[in-house]
């Protein structure tokens, strides 16, 4: 829950004991769960850090800059991310939470910006426009196995994928409209119009 100048929050689940996590020295995001269930990552200054659920100090987890498109893993222990590169481009990136083992997810050949790890871990859903138009691809975390799910003459990004991993929700750029994408043949249904930029995010009970 984030709150007043960034900070991020917690409450039961039943009202009261509201709390804050974060020092509230910096502008603070809620990053995800940490799979102990006691703490929680927070992103703040392009980097993530680890807070525990009795509270104390913001522990930098992850010492790579990153750049503001991100997604973690389903376990949690890696994150895959993008950063300009001088002269190149947007490139993307995955290393551990902990800051190690940082590698390319594929070789730079233009702008790979959005990443989003599927729910199942498999696959990272990006947009690119190594082949022209942004469209949304295809990769495995090792880097193998990419492939090119749209080919949108508008233009797509922002993916986002539905809790089973079975289709993702995109943005269509030049008719501004979201679109549902299936992960398996790539094909796409508008289903909505933006009303001007969006970021659209899954219900997790799959109806919304």
């Amino acid at each position: 829950l984030d709150r007043f100048q960034g900070d991020v929050w917690i409450v039961a689940a039943e009202g009261g004991g509201e709390r804050r996590l974060t020092p509230g020295d910096a502008d603070y995001r809620f990053g995800g769960w940490a799979l102990d269930g006691r703490s929680v990552l927070v992103q703040s200054g392009g980097r993530y850090h680890q807070v525990a659920m009795e509270g104390g100090p913001c522990v930098r987890t992850q010492a790579t800059n990153m750049w503001s498109h991100q997604s973690l893993s389903p376990d949690r222990t890696r994150v895959v991310y993008g950063r300009s590169v001088a002269g190149r481009g947007e490139a993307l990136f995955t290393a551990g939470t902990g800051g190690s083992n940082e590698r390319p997810l594929i070789p730079l050949v233009a702008n790979d910006i959005s990443p989003s790890w599927s729910p199942d871990g498999g696959e990272i859903a990006f947009v690119s426009n190594r082949r022209g138009r942004l469209n949304l691809f295809l990769v495995r975390p090792d880097g193998e196995g990419l492939r090119q799910l749209t080919y949108t003459g508008e233009g797509a990004g922002n993916p986002t994928w539905s809790p089973d991993g079975e289709q993702l929700i995109c943005e269509l750029y030049g008719a501004g409209r979201l679109a549902l994408v299936q992960r398996d043949t790539g094909a796409v249904r508008a289903i909505a119009d933006t009303h001007g930029l969006a970021f659209p995010e899954w219900s997790p009970v799959m109806d919304e």
